[in-house]
């Protein structure tokens, strides 16, 4: 029941761009014992930038939006299958993904 809050702060070369392709988060209560945590399989995709296809990494549903959140491609998948993303425009995407009963979202270029 409490709120949590995380300050991430990414800096390349130039101090200012930042490339934070996947984020994925999981907090759980262990009443300051470490003994049940819990490490979860981090959902990933490739290639990034793509061009015809991504592949991903487990299954479940996905949802690829433009950044104005129109959906451009909706379907289930299994682990390790491909999806069609060339007929997408070039440009940047977010990938929706959820697995095991959760949520984690991805930036995908397309170029």
């Amino acid at each position: 029941g409490q709120d949590y809050y995380v300050l991430l702060r990414f800096l390349t070369n130039v101090n200012w761009c930042a490339n934070l392709n996947a984020l994925s988060m999981a907090l759980k209560d262990t009443e300051t014992s470490n003994k049940d945590i819990e490490i979860e399989k981090t959902v990933t995709f490739y290639p990034n930038p793509a061009s015809d296809y991504i592949t991903i990494n487990c299954g479940g549903s996905i949802v690829i939006t433009d950044l104005k959140g129109i959906v451009c491609v909706e379907r289930q998948v299994a682990a390790d299958e491909t999806v069609d993303v060339s007929k997408l425009a070039p440009g940047f995407y977010l990938i929706n993904i959820i697995s095991d009963g959760k949520l984690n979202v991805a930036k995908m270029i397309k170029k």
